[in-house]
């Protein structure tokens, strides 16, 4: 078996050993121990300063020139289509020459070879000429060195000078002068347009000043044409103006009339519209109104119908009622009038005696009602008696003089009718009358009576009678 040796794209592997030597670029090669061999050659660029010390022109000066060479192994070139192939004769012309070496041996070797064709060129060119045209020597220096770079498998990629210097300073001299001359002719060009510029100041001046006048001037007759022009528009405008104002005062008028007019009819339509309104809200509140008095007067109909009708009904139970109360009473006055006719004198006695408890008891009520009697003043004017036993027999005497009342308004003598029955009976006719008259509870149960015969009267006054005073 054999090792793999891989590479990038920027390294060859040069295989040798066999037949011939075999070159992969940015791949892979088998090789086999003891009878093949790999080397690896960089194909990346390097950048290479190419320094030429003290080289003489063609002047004999002797000046210091620094380059910057980028070189590189001609891996691959590119043709007129701009396609990439292969370049299998540089990579062997430099792995011929380079294999095996170090970079810094190549590098040297690169410098070496670019330093003396440098320096060549150096001899065939002033100072003046290398500094005015850098860019020529640079592209002298590529194209003499590409032929012998070529033979060692190589390319220059770019070729550039970045300083120049000597150590007599024939460069800054060089530099010197041409400021100086640049600076006299700098001076000399300044004095003379200085002069320059003060003539044509004076004459532009001059000349300003002459074409102020005249454009004063002219300004002037300008001013005055066109003061008279104003004037006369001023006049045909004013006569245009007041022919203008006539006639807009003419048609304000007219306007005004005609504004007057329509403004008449618009008050006139508008007060027929506003009377229409009027009208037609009072009609609607005349239909709202009738309608109103007519439910309220549909409510009150209805109402006073229920009224009505409750008062009928109330008037025919309240008659019905009198009807049955008058048909009791006429039923009540027929029985008492054939009691009447059946019992006579007894019937009629038997209806006083049924009144006098009610009377008894209406002539007492009053006293029933007084809570206390005071009796002011003694009781020996005139009647006997203190004032109590004066009140009971004015009581006594009021009930006794009942059955001649009763006599009076019915013709009945109640005393003698009640002496016949008792005589009939075998009893007293008074104590009858008495037991007649307390039938029902008779006198009344009095509050507290008290006396006094003391009197009170003023100086010059006679003294007051028994007084009844109820507390």
């Amino acid at each position: 078996m054999g090792n793999i040796v891989t590479c990038g794209p920027n390294t060859a592997l040069v295989v040798s050993g066999g037949r011939e030597s075999s070159i992969r670029i940015g791949g892979r090669a088998i090789v086999i121990p003891c009878l093949q061999r790999v080397d690896q050659l960089s194909l990346e660029l390097r950048t290479l300063s190419v320094k030429s010390v003290n080289a003489t022109t063609l002047q004999g000066v002797q000046i210091s020139v620094e380059g910057i060479a980028q070189v590189k192994v001609s891996g691959f070139h590119e043709n007129d289509n701009q396609v990439l192939s292969t370049d299998m004769n540089a990579i062997r012309l430099a792995a011929q020459h380079f294999l095996g070496s170090t970079d810094k041996e190549i590098e040297h070797s690169i410098c070496c070879s670019l330093e003396g064709h440098q320096r060549a060129i150096l001899g065939t060119l002033t100072v003046e000429s290398l500094i005015g045209d850098r860019r020529t020597f640079a592209t002298r220096v590529r194209d003499i060195a590409s032929d012998d770079m070529r033979l060692m498998g190589l390319e220059v990629v770019s070729y550039t000078i970045s300083t120049i210097t000597d150590e007599r300073e024939y460069v800054k001299s060089l530099g010197v002068r041409q400021t100086e001359i640049i600076k006299r002719e700098a001076a000399e060009g300044m004095a003379h347009h200085i002069n320059q510029a003060k003539i044509r100041e004076s004459e532009e001046e001059m000349s300003a000043h002459l074409r102020v006048n005249e454009n004063r001037n002219k300004m002037d007759e300008s001013d005055c044409s066109t003061r008279l022009l104003s004037a006369d528009f001023q006049a045909k405008v004013n006569s245009a103006a007041a022919t203008t104002a006539l006639a807009q005062s003419i048609q304000d008028a007219r306007e005004r009339a005609k504004l007057y007019v329509e403004s008449a009819k618009a008050d006139a339509d508008r007060t027929q519209a506003e009377q229409e309104v009027e009208r037609r809200k009072i009609v609607k509140e005349r239909l709202v109104l009738e309608k109103t008095i007519e439910a309220r007067a549909d409510a009150e109909l209805y109402a006073r119908r229920k009224e009505a009708d409750g008062i009928i009904q109330i008037a025919n139970a309240r008659a019905k009622e009198r009807e049955l109360m008058g048909k009791a009473e006429a039923d009540a006055m027929r029985y008492r009038a054939a009691a009447f006719r059946e019992f006579g004198e007894a019937a009629l006695l038997s209806a006083a005696l049924d009144k006098l408890p009610e009377v008894a008891a209406a002539v007492t009520a009053p006293l029933a009602k007084t809570e206390k009697i005071v009796f002011v003043g003694g009781g020996e004017g005139g009647g006997g008696g203190s004032g109590p036993s004066r009140l009971s027999r004015d009581v006594e005497k009021m009930i006794a003089e009942v059955p001649e009342v009763v006599k009076a308004l019915t013709g009945i003598n109640v005393t003698e009718a009640l002496a016949r029955y008792t005589a009939s009976m075998g009893g007293p006719g008074e104590a009858s009358v008495a037991a007649a008259t307390s039938r029902g509870g008779g006198v009344r149960k009095l509050g507290p009576i008290t006396g006094s015969t003391s009197g009170s009267s003023k100086p010059g006054q006679p003294p007051v009678g028994p007084t009844v005073r109820a507390a």
